[in-house]
């Protein structure tokens, strides 16, 4: 139930989200976007994000795929990094029975015409540890692991409701 505005972005591979380059990716996109503007106080953030992974997990594997992060820019200039993994945070965006994750609900899915996948995208929550603290912007950067495209479709910023 959190609300997404989703917008149009004419530079992008995918005009509607924010997508870092790899291969197969048309139009040279960077490997890091920076500079997705906040602005805002928020005790939470939300993340309606997707990805196209290139290599799949064996389900008995224990080791953690860091695909991607975030990192978080304050306004007095400090840091925080958001690690994103695979099958935990996102997954691949084809999904034969699209369900929530460990770690992400389900945000939103459709079905392919004339297939038994659907595009699917989770909703991954951070509770800000400095929520008195103005966020000034975001960035999307590959993590340790290599494994596939991470894709940002939308963030919204939350004050809980018992909060202020």
């Amino acid at each position: 139930s959190v609300p997404f505005r989703i917008y149009d972005f004419p530079t992008s591979p995918v005009p509607t989200c924010i997508m870092l380059g790899g291969p197969g990716v048309p139009n040279g996109c960077p490997e890091r976007v920076s500079g997705i503007p906040v602005g805002k106080k928020a005790d939470a953030l939300f993340f309606l994000q997707t990805a196209r992974i290139d290599q799949s997990r064996d389900s008995r594997e224990t080791k953690r795929y860091e695909l991607a992060r975030y990192v978080v820019t304050y306004a007095d200039g400090k840091t925080e990094t958001i690690p994103l993994y695979q099958d935990e945070d996102l997954a691949d965006f084809r999904q034969q029975a699209p369900q929530g994750l460990p770690s992400a609900a389900l945000g939103w899915s459709r079905a392919f015409d004339s297939t038994d996948q659907a595009a699917t995208a989770w909703v991954k929550q951070w509770n800000n540890p400095r929520p008195d603290v103005e966020i000034a912007s975001l960035a999307l950067e590959y993590g340790k692991d290599r494994r596939g495209v991470p894709v940002l479709l939308a963030v919204t910023a939350a004050a809980l409701a018992t909060a202020r």
